[in-house]
């Protein structure tokens, strides 16, 4: 796992122009990287069923529902959207 930091910034940044003061345009851009290795070695040495059947499948499956938000929260915050009492910014 590694995490990096870059700085969001306009004016004197490295290799742009020097005359130009340095200015940060907001928070850092914040970027982690996380390598993951699943094998199902130990669980088809005990000839466990699930493993046999699905094989990693289980375990990735897993790991992605960590990407998305719960089906509740994104439909409460479309509710209160509609409302106008949350406003929803897109990534990026």
């Amino acid at each position: 796992m590694t995490r990096r930091l870059d700085a969001r910034s306009t004016g004197a940044a490295e290799g742009a122009d020097k005359s130009k003061a340095f200015r940060l345009s907001g928070p850092p851009r914040d970027t982690i990287t996380l390598n993951v290795e699943v094998d199902a070695t130990d669980q088809l040495e005990q000839a466990d069923p699930l493993a046999v059947s699905s094989g990693v499948y289980p375990a990735l499956s897993a790991l992605e529902m960590l990407l998305y938000p719960k089906s509740v929260k994104v439909t409460a915050d479309a509710a209160l959207a509609v409302l106008g009492n949350i406003e929803i910014i897109p990534p990026g």
